[in-house]
């Protein structure tokens, strides 16, 4: 997803402000809404942490944390995290594993490109140390960039870090193509290195139009991929943003099986940049939808957090 159209420097405890606009648009029906504006890119940490479970989002100049002592439900702010000499700094995903918490997000640092970044703390709030970039594109001075970390754990405890590379031509127009490369955790030292003699790969074809946002489940034997298409700032037409999924048996290059979100009553307008992340046994989606200024440079967004069931097969949202 493209950033937010914000220049403001993150202040630690503040919660992130809104930006006035114009035009309305009503909240979803289905799921919890995080009563916060202007944040987008919700991602969920699996599990319970320290008494609380959390969410990491994109907030006014950095990562805004927010925690709950339910998983799906009752999230209010707790902090914002921000690096010194990264600009942007967006769509987060915390993994966790041997007693560490490891922090991608998406940002410039040493290069006008954007890049997969990369950080490490002892606790899921606090203490982040950032450790540069994981993973750029090796195409990046022709403008392509790698955006929209996530990260996939096999039931063998293996980890694929999943993203999105695009080279942005009149947006939302361009090349697009959502990438996968295995990667290792470390419970010391630099947190992730890419697995040795294991290149990328790709899990959809290049598209022509903006895919984005991935998240990756497996359930019932198949894989499911949820993905954003689309204007991250449109509300309503032919661009308004919206929730794909593909899937396939194998991970490798997926099959799309249509839309399972589109704007509306039931998930609001503009939904998608959203996460799936299975909890307790419970499956949660967490997405951003827009209630004001579609289509402009201060579209204001908030994070609503439904759950997915298993109809037929296929996954249905809410």
């Amino acid at each position: 997803m493209v950033a937010l159209a914000i220049g403001a420097v993150a202040v630690m405890g503040v919660v992130p402000a809104a930006h006035a606009s114009t035009g309305t648009y009503p909240a979803p029906r289905v799921g919890s809404k995080i009563t916060t504006a202007n944040i987008a890119d919700p991602s969920m940490l699996s599990g319970e942490h320290n008494g609380h479970y959390y969410l990491y989002t994109t907030g006014s100049g950095g990562i805004a944390v927010y925690r709950s002592t339910k998983p799906g439900s009752g999230y209010t702010y707790d902090r914002t995290i921000s690096f010194k000499g990264y600009s942007l700094q967006w769509a987060p995903h915390v993994e966790y594993a041997s007693g560490r918490y490891f922090l991608f997000f998406t940002a410039e640092h040493n290069t006008s490109q954007h890049c997969v970044e990369m950080a490490a703390s002892s606790t899921p709030d606090r203490g982040y140390t950032a450790y540069g970039a994981l993973k750029c594109d090796s195409q990046i001075n022709q403008g392509w960039e790698a955006i929209d970390p996530t990260v996939y754990e096999t039931g063998s405890h293996n980890y694929y870090l999943v993203w999105r590379r695009g080279h942005v031509v009149n947006f939302p127009g361009g090349q697009y193509q959502i990438m996968a490369e295995a990667i290792t955790l470390h419970g010391s030292g630099k947190p992730v290195t890419m697995t040795p003699k294991k290149e990328a790969f790709a899990l959809t074809p290049i598209q022509n139009s903006v895919i984005e946002a991935p998240s990756l489940v497996f359930h019932n034997g198949r894989f499911w991929l949820f993905v954003s298409r689309n204007a991250y700032n449109t509300a309503t037409g032919p661009s308004a943003y919206l929730t794909q999924v593909w899937s396939g048996t194998k991970l490798g290059m997926f099959t799309n099986r249509g839309t399972v979100m589109s704007s509306g009553a039931k998930y609001g307008y503009g939904p998608g940049g959203g996460e799936a992340t299975l909890t307790n046994g419970t499956t949660y989606f967490a997405y951003e939808f827009i209630t004001a200024g579609s289509g402009t440079n201060h579209v204001t967004r908030h994070v609503d957090i439904a759950t997915i069931s298993w109809k037929s097969g296929s996954p249905v949202v809410g």
